[in-house]
């Protein structure tokens, strides 16, 4: 059986080489593209402080990991569970650059880049022209949200990456697939018209402040694609 391995860290920040570190570190293995098996998961203890901007995004207070693990008391497990496994993860060069970053740290030899899958590309690729964050695929493709409508964590991105990939390499290839056929407007990811004369009007009372809110968020969008 073909095993892969989807992978999805959170963090303290964004800069792997200005002392952010993970605080979160989740593993799936998936066999054949298509059947998710055994998990691996950590929240690590960064040694440093978890901004509160950070701890909105994904949940992850400096008092939940005090008394986790650091990344060292965690990379042979890690190591051992990822094996020589391919690695699938969204936006892959942010997820490899920490997991490297910490690796180097305590002495280990990095996971080399051609190991990387990165479901943003193929996304991109599938999709192109357009927005392909994990939420907005996970929307386009019919897979359901619920599991990350409070905050979004390392488990539970990389079980919805799971659902995004096997859609994307080999599931339905798309929920509008029946509403449009394929032509090359499509492939170029270009909007096909189509007749919305059955639509049903929808009407929305707002209140004068909801109206005037909206007019100063319109201001401040940079090159609207309307205009």
């Amino acid at each position: 059986m073909n095993r892969k391995i989807l992978l999805d860290v959170e963090t303290t920040g964004f800069y792997y080489d200005r002392d952010d570190k993970i605080v979160e570190l989740a593993c799936v293995e998936i066999f054949d593209d298509k059947q998710m098996q055994a998990e691996f998961h950590y929240y690590i203890n960064p040694q440093r402080d978890i901004p509160a901007e950070t701890t909105k995004v994904h949940g992850i207070s400096n008092e939940m990991v005090k008394d986790s693990p650091v990344f060292a008391g965690v990379v042979e497990e890690f190591l051992n569970f990822v094996g020589d496994s391919e690695i699938i993860a969204h936006n892959a060069k942010f997820d490899m650059s920490f997991i490297n970053a910490e690796l180097k740290k305590v002495g280990k030899d990095i996971i080399n880049p051609n190991r990387f899958i990165d479901t943003l590309k193929l996304a991109q690729d599938k999709f192109p022209g357009q927005r392909n964050n994990l939420d907005i695929l996970c929307k386009r493709l019919g897979i359901s949200l619920d599991s990350r409508k409070d905050h979004h964590g390392a488990l539970i991105d990389t079980r919805l990456l799971g659902e995004v990939y096997i859609q994307l390499t080999g599931g339905q290839k798309s929920m509008f697939d029946t509403e449009f056929s394929a032509t090359d407007n499509v492939a170029l990811g270009k909007i096909l018209s189509y007749d919305n004369s059955n639509f049903t009007y929808r009407k929305f009372d707002l209140t004068a402040e909801q109206i005037e809110n909206h007019k100063n968020f319109l201001t401040k969008i940079k090159n609207p694609k309307w205009l």
